[in-house]
């Protein structure tokens, strides 16, 4: 509520409109507008306020993973630290995880990073990092591939830059617990139009981490666990692939 209270009246207006009510009292996090609040909430907060939230304010690098994520066996390599060493913007565990398309969203990132667009975004399998071709005609926006948003490591700093931040709000707009721009487009958008060289692949840079998500491994629609369900992978191959984690680590409600 103290959220909503403190919305410019152009803001307020749009969001009680999404949430088909006149007086925001009696919404919670459990309300649609149209989706749910609290989706809602935290796809905008680690889309575009994460940046420059206080408690990260003193760090300069984030590891990212989703709660439902877990590491399935020792890391033998630091990712993180190689990622310092080879001053990385960011290193994603898969690529591409869906792609941004809609022709009303590819405008607005269009106009929100100063009349730049990124097309034919793919992989550089030789190099190991991202590759594009930048266009500053609107008649030229296309389809962008997305980075895989359940783990990444990110240079903070690299996302605070006012050209970043400014341009995630923009895209952001008048609208308050949106879902566009969500955490996928926003870690890519920028890595792809400022520092695609600077954009890495784990794999392609020699992690393969083998971290569960969704029933697959490193988002690779081609590893899928057996069994399915991290519960009871787990409990069948702890003891054998993370001893160390195996009696320490009780999980049993994982999917």
């Amino acid at each position: 509520q103290e959220e909503i209270a403190a919305l410019s009246p152009a803001k307020r207006e749009i969001f009680l409109e999404r949430c088909n009510v006149t007086n925001p009292v009696n919404l919670t996090w459990w309300s649609n507008c149209p989706t749910r609040v609290a989706y809602n909430w935290q796809a905008e907060f680690r889309s575009v306020r994460i940046w420059e939230h206080p408690a990260l304010e003193e760090y300069k690098y984030m590891l990212w993973l989703d709660s439902d994520g877990f590491p399935s066996r020792p890391w033998e390599k630091d990712p993180v630290a190689y990622f310092i060493e080879n001053k990385g913007v960011i290193m994603f565990d898969n690529f591409p995880q869906g792609q941004a398309r809609e022709g009303h969203i590819l405008k607005q990132i269009f106009k929100s990073f100063n009349d730049t667009t990124a097309c034919n975004v793919k992989l550089n399998k030789t190099k190991g990092h991202l590759q594009r071709t930048l266009f500053h005609d609107e008649k030229q926006i296309c389809n962008m591939p997305l980075i895989h948003g359940f783990m990444h490591i990110t240079d903070l700093d690299f996302y605070r830059q006012p050209k970043v931040i400014n341009g995630l709000k923009k895209l952001l707009g008048n609208c308050f617990l949106c879902r566009s721009p969500d955490d996928q487009l926003a870690v890519t958008i920028p890595a792809v139009i400022y520092a695609p060289e600077k954009s890495l692949d784990m794999r392609l840079h020699g992690f393969d981490l083998k971290v569960y998500h969704n029933m697959h491994f490193d988002g690779k629609r081609n590893e899928k666990s057996k069994p399915p369900g991290f519960a009871r992978r787990w409990a069948e191959f702890a003891s054998k692939d993370f001893p160390s984690a195996a009696n320490g680590c009780k999980v049993t409600q994982a999917m």
